[in-house]
């Protein structure tokens, strides 16, 4: 769903 989608994304820009 989109919570799994956003939730990759903040571990994506944590990872930057």
């Amino acid at each position: 769903g989109t919570s799994f989608s956003q939730s990759l994304s903040q571990k994506s820009k944590k990872k930057k």
